[in-house]
Formats: C-alpha cells, structure tokens, sequence
C-alpha cells in the first residue's frame, strides 16, 4: 500500500517522493478501457488498466513504491503550514482513484465504497 503517512525525507531506490512541479495526469477513460471490470474477466481489465497506468507513470501510486508526502510541514519560521506536496498527491491520487472507479461494473463499485485511495481501492479489487 502507499499509506506511508509520513516521509522520512530518504528514499529507497523503489520508491519515491511525489514533486511539488509533477505535473497531473488526467486519464480519460473513454478512451483507453475496451474492457469494464465485471466478475467473469479480471484477467483482461487488469492487463488493460495496469498498462494504461504504467503508460501515465502511475504505477507507484497502486503499487506500494509511493511516499506520501506528510500534510503539513514547517516552513523557515518553524510554523506548520500545508504541504504543497501532498496537496499534489492528493490531486494525482484522486483523479486515478476515480479513473479506476469508472473502469468497474456497478457490482464491483459497490464492493469498494468506502476506499479511501487508489492503492486502497487496487487492493480491495485484487
């Protein structure tokens, strides 16, 4: 999961920090899913939505490999402010999450309400 809540400020080489300049990727699911995840054809939804994730470099967000950025951070007067940073991955997360809500048949969305990010809704459909 990329539940790492707080960012220890290093990184392991399979993982990594989301950049306050990272730019949104906005997927349009129109236009990438031939397949609409139901009971009977995982196998193919997940081939075609893994890719699709990958080809967007956002793969770290459903794998693991993310640090969350923490919610607040000191800025250079030691007052809590809100990160930037996490407002961003908050954003990219959101959008995906979404995106992989739209790929699932209504029966399968009703089984991940409650999810709480994309990681947590990969996961609940794994």
């Amino acid at each position: 999961m990329a539940g790492n809540e707080e960012n220890s400020g290093t990184t392991s080489p399979t993982t990594r920090n989301i950049s306050s300049s990272q730019n949104l990727q906005i997927i349009k699911p129109k236009g990438h899913l031939a397949v609409q995840l139901d009971e009977d054809n995982y196998l193919l939804w997940k081939y075609q939505i893994e890719t699709a994730i990958r080809g967007y470099g956002l793969d770290e967000y459903i794998n693991g490999m993310l640090i969350i950025p923490p919610k607040m951070v000191k800025d250079d007067k030691d007052n809590m402010i809100p990160n930037s940073e996490y407002s961003n991955y908050l954003k990219q997360d959101s959008l995906l999450a979404s995106w992989i809500m739209s790929s699932v048949s209504l029966n399968i969305l009703s089984q991940i309400v409650g999810c709480k990010s994309s990681s947590d809704i990969w996961e609940a459909i794994e």
